[in-house]
C-alpha cells in the first residue's frame, strides 16, 4: 500500500513541477526578469533551433595586430597601445584581455564600444628576469565578435642581459 501511495505522490510532484512553467516559454530573460544586462548586446538566438545572425554581428578591426619593442634592457617595463574600430553592426563589448604568463598585462575598455567607434587596448610588458630571451607575447581578446573565438594581438622584442 505505501508503495501504491509513493507513486501517486511522485506523480502529484512531477505534475506540479511541470506546471511550473506557467507560460514563460518563448519569452526573453529580460521580459522574465525585467532587466538588462550587458549580455543583451550580444546577438544571440532565443532558440537553438533559429538560425544564428551572422550579418548583425560587432566585428574588431585593429590598424595593427602586432608591434615590435625591438631591443629592451632587462628589468625595463615597456608599453604600447593597440588601437581598433568596430567595424560591425552591433556594439562591441570586450569580455576580458589576458595574456599567457604575468609579465605582459593587458588593460581594456569595459564600457561598450559603439558601431563606428574607436577603443584602445594598453599593454604593458615587464621584463625583470627575462634577460637574454626573444619575447613574443600574445594579448587574447574575448569580446562578442563573429566567429565567436578569440581575437589576438601581440608583442615582440628582445630582451638583453
Amino acid at each position: 500500500m505505501s508503495s501504491k501511495i509513493s507513486i501517486c505522490g511522485f506523480a502529484v510532484v512531477l505534475c506540479v513541477l511541470s506546471a511550473c512553467k506557467g507560460g514563460q516559454e518563448g519569452k526573453s530573460v529580460q521580459e522574465i526578469n525585467g532587466n538588462v544586462t550587458p549580455a543583451d548586446l550580444i546577438a544571440s538566438n532565443v532558440t537553438a533551433d533559429a538560425p544564428k545572425d551572422t550579418v548583425n554581428v560587432a566585428k574588431i578591426e585593429f590598424t595593427e595586430k602586432a608591434f615590435n619593442f625591438g631591443k629592451i634592457k632587462e628589468g625595463e617595463d615597456v608599453e604600447h597601445t593597440f588601437k581598433f574600430k568596430n567595424v560591425g553592426k552591433m556594439p562591441l563589448l570586450i569580455k576580458n584581455a589576458r595574456s599567457s604568463c604575468g609579465c605582459t598585462i593587458p588593460e581594456w575598455p569595459k564600457d561598450p564600444i559603439a558601431v563606428g567607434a574607436s577603443g584602445q587596448i594598453n599593454v604593458k610588458f615587464r621584463s625583470k628576469g627575462k634577460g637574454g630571451q626573444t619575447i613574443n607575447k600574445p594579448i587574447y581578446i574575448n569580446a562578442n565578435t563573429f566567429p565567436v573565438e578569440d581575437v589576438y594581438v601581440h608583442i615582440e622584442g628582445e630582451v638583453s642581459k
